[in-house]
This record gives C-alpha cells, structure tokens and sequence, in this order.
C-alpha cells in the first residue's frame, strides 16, 4: 500500500515537473522565508539569461533594478495578502544589465515542508515597445495638429469630439463658445449647426472619402465664412474617426468680391474706351472725309477760278518778268495743293523766306542771273543765299548738285 502511494506522488511530482518545464512563462520558486529561488524552469532561465543553477543561489533582489525594488516588494506583499493575484508591468534585471518587463501571476505552496513562493513570469517587453511606439505616434499625431494654424477637431464614430488642437480652442474663445468641449457631440457643442452637417459626416463615414464644403455663420452681428475639410481616418478598412479642418476664409472671400467688382468695372470702363474708340475712329474718318471735301474744293476753285486768270495774263503780255512771276505763282500754286508740300515744308522750315524763294527757283531751273532779275536783287546776294542754302540743308560739303537735290525733295 505504502509503495502504490509513493509510485503515485511520484508519477504526480514528474508530471508537475514536465509541465513546469514545457510553460511558454517564466517560473520560478522561491522560499517565503529566505527569499531565495529554489527551482527555475527553462522559460525563466532564457527570459533571464541565466542558468538554473546560476538562479538558486539567487534571491528576488537580483532579478529586479534597484530602484524599483521597494515596488517590487510591495506588489508581491500585496500578492500575499491576498490583495491580488497578478503584479503589472515589472522589470526584470536580466544577467546582461539589460531590463525585460513582465507581469507576474504569483501564488503559494508548501514545497518539501517549507511555504514557498510560486511566480509565473511573462514578458511583455514587445507588448510595452508596441505600445510605447502607439503613445509616441499618437503623441507626434497630437502635437502636429496642434501645431497647425487652422482649427482642427477630431470626431468618433458617434460624432463625439475626441481631440482637439489649440488654434480650435482660441476660435471658441474669440467667439464666446468655452473651450472645453472634448467629450461632447458635435450638435451638442455646436447647436447651431444644421441637419446638412450630419448628412456630410454621415457620408464621410459611408463612402470613405474627404468632403469640402463651405460654410456661413452668424455670432451676433459677425459673420465668419468658413472652408471646411472633413477627413475620414481608417482602422480595419473602415472609417473609425473624422479629422474636421476648419479655415477661415472670411477675409479670402471679402478680397474674391471685391476683386469681382473691380473686374466688373474695368470691363465697363473698357466697354466705354472702346465705344470711345470707335467713335474717335468715326470722327477721325469724317475729318478724313471733310478734308478730301475740303482739298477738292480748293483745288477746283483755283482750277476754276484762278488758273484761267493766270494763264491769260501769260499768254496776254509781253513782258518777261511778269511772265516768270505768273509762272512762278503757277508753280507754288500747284505746289500748296501737291502732297509733297508737306515733306517740303520739313526742310524749308529752316530756311529765311528770300531763301525759300531762291530754292523755288533753283529747283524750276532758274540760273543765278534769273534768279537775280526776277528777285531784283544782286547776283553776289543770290550766291550767298545759295551757299547758306546749301549749309542748311546739310550738303555744303558734298558734290551735288542743289537743282538735283530740291527736285528730289519734291518727288519723294
């Protein structure tokens, strides 16, 4: 009887054993009273880096940093008392100077007559390194929009407002709103807000996609015209959250108008400067036309008029002089009514008018002894007017001839 019992505790204690060995966790046995391990199982050891042996003649003050110590010992205290059963969130000193963290399960038992300590050991080291990096992105994602200047909230799925960043907050302030909003739904902190805003947000989270909108409204007698983005946020492929964008666009808008005006009434002053235009084009076209009336009319009095007069005086007398006179009055004449007159009128405007009266002559093939007759004048006169002549016409200097030179005045 005595031998099946102890073939029994025996073949208890081994399978103990195997289970003890094989757990994915950390165990490790230690004495109430001396506080020191009495048995690791292989998990404990690779989670430590030391062996079993290494770890008996050990105790918990050499598996924990020692500024964490007192903590350590007050969280098994409290697991001996029964206050609880499983200590978070623990470092463990491992042989390397390196820190793993682990939540311990601990609980009692007597062991060969002595009360012992039993911890189950797991390391949530990746779990913290997975959750440290989620709380420094979500802490980049907090600052980055509150570094933003547009005001930005952030809404959940029941249109509650989760987040928001400090430009909003001053926003609600300027306009007499409170700023502690964080908590609320949108259509309790913004009452005013109309059913049109939940349809818009209740699309976001259908069709996943962000929505521009424009919005007017009213604080007392201000008037705030706002763009708004709403951003939809995906976790699992779906739409958990809504990042709102809010910019006001007040002043932008006041500026589009007034640009508007101003392009109005550039539009009607360049409608009127052309209707000015073409009316200048029709007044400019019926100067043209009263002075081709004009010029024809001239033309035909002294054609009719005068010419006939001239012509009989020419042919009437006998006097060679006052037949040089008429043909001379004949050449100005048609001359005053010839186009070229006024390229000819550039040139003889530096002339004196006895020298305009000699350069007539010379270009109708007057010699200077003519010249001299018909002017009453002196030959020596008529040669220094000739040389003042050339002088001012700029070819004193040059061999042409100054008859040669005034007829081509005359036929350019």
């Amino acid at each position: 009887m005595v031998h099946i019992v102890l073939k029994g505790y025996k073949e208890s204690e081994a399978r103990y054993k195997s289970l003890f060995e094989a757990s994915a966790d950390g165990i490790l046995i230690a004495s109430v009273e001396k506080m020191k391990f009495i048995y690791a199982n292989p998990s404990i050891c690779k989670m430590l880096g030391y062996s079993e042996e290494e770890l008996k003649v050990r105790g918990v003050n050499d598996i924990h940093p020692k500024d964490s110590i007192d903590h350590v010992i007050s969280e098994f205290e409290a697991q001996g008392r029964g206050e609880k059963t499983l200590a978070l969130d623990l470092p463990c000193l491992r042989k390397d100077g390196t820190i793993v963290y682990v939540d311990i399960n601990t609980t009692t038992a007597v062991i060969d007559g002595k009360k012992c300590n039993i911890g189950f050991f797991r390391d949530i080291t990746e779990r913290k390194i997975v959750e440290k990096a989620l709380h420094d992105s979500e802490q980049q994602y907090h600052t980055t929009i509150d570094s933003m200047s547009d005001a930005i909230h952030v809404l959940d799925n029941d249109l509650r407002i989760i987040l928001t960043n400090g430009t909003f907050k001053q926003w609600m302030e300027n306009l007499g709103l409170g700023n502690d909003i964080t908590g609320l739904k949108i259509f309790e902190a913004f009452p005013f807000k109309t059913d049109k805003v939940m349809d818009e947000y209740n699309q976001v989270f259908k069709t996943g996609k962000t929505l521009i909108t424009e919005e007017s409204n009213k604080f007392g007698d201000r008037e705030i015209i706002t763009e708004t983005r709403k951003i939809p946020i995906f976790e699992a492929k779906k739409v958990s959250r809504i990042i709102t964008v809010i910019r006001d666009i007040t002043e932008r808008n006041k500026a589009e108008e007034k640009l508007k005006l101003t392009q109005k009434e550039l539009e009607i002053k360049t409608k009127s400067l052309e209707e000015a235009n073409t009316a200048l084009k029709v007044l400019l076209k019926y100067q043209d036309e009263e002075k081709n009336i004009m010029e024809k009319t001239i033309l035909t009095s002294l054609n009719n008029l005068v010419m006939p007069y001239l012509e009989k005086i020419e042919i009437g007398t006998s006097d060679e002089r006052l037949k040089t006179y008429v043909n001379i009055i004949e050449t100005n004449l048609s001359e005053i009514t010839n186009p070229f007159a006024n390229q000819l009128t550039g040139y003889y405007s530096k002339l004196t008018p006895t020298e305009v009266q000699i350069a007539n002559l010379v270009r109708d093939n007057k010699t200077t002894k003519d010249i001299s007759k018909i002017l009453n004048i002196s030959e020596n006169a008529v040669f220094f007017h000739r040389k003042n002549i050339r002088n001012k016409l700029a070819i004193k200097n040059r061999k042409t001839n100054l008859r040669s030179f005034l007829q081509s005045l005359s036929n350019k």
